[in-house]
């Protein structure tokens, strides 16, 4: 196989489990939220989520910063956009990657679990 029919293989997989990765990227960051508001419970009070499974779109606010995560399905590959506050622009992405039958979440070059992609995003909102 040469490399355009390797790099066709690549962004077929993607394009047929990505959305799969980001319902679990979602689920990993409401655990996160969860164990959260069990744990720092005094912290939590202020704490605003909003996710819209239907939109593509996670949102959490704390008492000074807000960061959104929406799915950017408009380029040739699908990706999420990183937002802080009201911004219209993402501050970052995270992409989807993929070799041999995988799929996982990249920021950069770096392959990211889906809870640490979750840490990565709410982390700064949290403490």
């Amino acid at each position: 196989m040469n490399w355009i029919e390797q790099r066709a293989k690549r962004e077929q997989l993607i394009r047929s489990r990505y959305m799969g990765i980001w319902v679990e990227l979602l689920d990993a960051i409401s655990a996160t939220i969860v164990s959260y508001q069990i744990h720092f419970p005094d912290r939590a009070r202020n704490l605003k989520v909003n996710r819209n499974d239907h939109a593509g779109r996670l949102e959490i606010s704390g008492e000074i910063l807000t960061r959104s995560m929406r799915l950017d399905e408009s380029g040739s590959l699908p990706r999420i956009g990183i937002y802080e506050g009201d911004a219209a622009k993402p501050e970052t992405y995270l992409d989807f990657a993929s070799e041999g039958t995988e799929v996982w979440i990249v920021a950069g070059e770096k392959k990211l679990t889906t809870d640490e992609a979750s840490r990565a995003f709410s982390e700064d909102v949290l403490f």
